[in-house]
C-alpha cells in the first residue's frame, strides 16, 4: 500500500473541529526518502528517521527519534490518526476523538506490544515548515584520543 496526500489543515474523521496545521497522510508501504522528497516539493518536512529507506511503521515502532525531534518531539508526537487493522479484523480509524484508547496506546508503545495491538493501514502525521535551514553533520571519531583534533578541525 503506497500514497501520499498533504494538508494545509488536517481534519480527523470524527472531530467536529480541523487542526491548524499541515499535515501528510501516508501509507503502509511508504519510505521516507518519498515523503521527504514530496514535502519538500510544498517547503515542508516531517520529524522521521534519517536513513531514507525505513519504513513508516519501522520508524514508529522504533520510538520514532529523529535528528529534529529536539526541535518537535518524537515521531509518535506527531501522528494525528491512523487506520488500523485489529486483531479481531477490524479496521477502525484511531484519532483523540474516536477509539482514544487505542490512539493513545499505539502512539505510545502500542506497536511495541506482543502480540501487537493492531496492523497500521494509513497514518496521519504533522509536517513542519522547512523554512528554517536544518544541517547536520555526523562525525565518527575512532579513537577517543584523537577527539580534539577531529573538534578543533570542525567548520
Amino acid at each position: 500500500m503506497r500514497g501520499l496526500q498533504f494538508y494545509q489543515s488536517f481534519q480527523p474523521k470524527g472531530c467536529q473541529s480541523a487542526v491548524y496545521t499541515t499535515a501528510v497522510t501516508m501509507a503502509a508501504g511508504e519510505q521516507w526518502g518519498d515523503i521527504y522528497a514530496q514535502a519538500a516539493q510544498l517547503n515542508l518536512t516531517a520529524v522521521g528517521p534519517t536513513p531514507s529507506s525505513v519504513g513508516i511503521g519501522g520508524y514508529l515502532t522504533g520510538g520514532g527519534h529523529s535528528a529534529i525531534s529536539g526541535l518537535y518531539g518524537t515521531g509518535s508526537d506527531q501522528v494525528l490518526e491512523m487506520e488500523v487493522v485489529t486483531a479481531s479484523g477490524d479496521i477502525l480509524t484511531v484519532n483523540e476523538c474516536q477509539n482514544a484508547d487505542l490512539f493513545w496506546a499505539l502512539r505510545g508503545v502500542g506497536l511495541l506490544s506482543d502480540p501487537p495491538f493492531s496492523l497500521v493501514l494509513r497514518l496521519s502525521l504533522i509536517c513542519q515548515s522547512s523554512g528554517r535551514r536544518l544541517n547536520f553533520r555526523c562525525y565518527h571519531v575512532h579513537n577517543h584520543q584523537d577527539f580534539p583534533n577531529h573538534a578543533n578541525a570542525l567548520p
